[in-house]
């Protein structure tokens, strides 16, 4: 019984965290962006360092560190109105039908970069951060 409600209250704060990081890279937690940034940048390495729940790999080199994925979310979060007529439309109807087609092109840009503008290091960085990823996800039952 304690598994399960350590499993609920992890979740819990977990989503709690993401819905705040959030709420920072759109500067509406603090007065300041800088506090924002703060507060953001805290809580993202919180959420990745979380005992347990990552490798000794991923806490190293976690997939998206705070400002760039600040950056990303900024850029895609006035994207839907710069993309051309029916893909803004598939991204609008998906987005209303609750699928988070917004967050998964922004995730795709996250894994995609390094191979286009990044270093070595970052392109090394996705790559481990995939194969363990897969690797977790293959050994669910």
């Amino acid at each position: 019984m304690l598994n399960v409600l350590g499993v609920l209250l992890t979740a819990h704060t977990l989503i709690c965290s993401g819905y705040l990081i959030h709420e920072c890279v759109h500067n509406t937690v603090a007065a300041s962006v800088r506090a924002n940034d703060r507060l953001g940048m805290l809580l993202t390495w919180f959420e990745r360092c979380l005992p347990g729940r990552l490798s000794a790999v991923e806490k190293k080199a976690p997939a998206a560190p705070y400002r760039p994925a600040r950056r990303s979310h900024i850029r895609l979060s006035r994207g839907p109105q710069s993309l051309t007529g029916w893909i803004q439309r598939g991204v609008l109807a998906l987005e209303w039908a609750y699928v988070p087609a917004v967050e998964l092109m922004m995730r795709g840009m996250i894994i995609a970069f390094p191979f286009h503008d990044g270093t070595a290091r970052e392109r090394a960085r996705v790559l481990v951060l995939l194969t363990i990823r897969v690797l977790f996800f293959a050994g669910l039952p």
